[in-house]
């Protein structure tokens, strides 16, 4: 990029696409590509992988990698309850999610006739507190 008019150049695109330029060159060509619909195409392509052949990119969902760096590391036993399997009275229906605190479960509550959440802490050392067991 020569100008402040100025196209970057594909190899700069692909740069920015991979966050490797310096954040004053980054925050210039990002404000270009904001306001040029070519550079905005050509960044697309860059971050994507996709052609001029009128075919939809596959873009992985951000955090896509970390989170495949988590799933590779040794699972612990709670965070992959399957359905059925006990939590005191409750019985586990569906995994919801999990973040930096722990793993949260749809499950029954057979007492009060109906569905509740469930949510296991981490404990201090990585892994879920708490028992369960797993239907026999």
């Amino acid at each position: 990029m020569t100008g402040p008019a100025a196209h970057p150049d594909r190899s700069t695109l692909e740069r920015l696409s991979r966050g490797e330029l310096p954040a004053d060159e980054a925050e210039r060509v990002r404000r270009h590509a904001a306001g040029c619909s070519a550079c905005s195409r050509a960044l697309f392509q860059a971050a994507t992988g996709a052609g001029d052949d009128g075919v939809t990119a596959q873009v992985p969902p951000p955090g896509e990698a970390q989170l495949a760096a988590l799933k590779a590391e040794a699972p612990d036993a709670l965070a992959q309850l399957p359905r059925g399997s006990s939590i005191g009275r409750y019985v586990v229906l569906d995994r919801v999610g999990s973040g930096g605190m722990g793993v949260v479960y749809a499950a029954y509550d057979p007492e009060l006739d109906r569905r509740v959440a469930i949510k296991l802490l981490q404990s201090r050392s990585g892994g879920s507190g708490g028992s369960a067991t797993s239907p026999s």
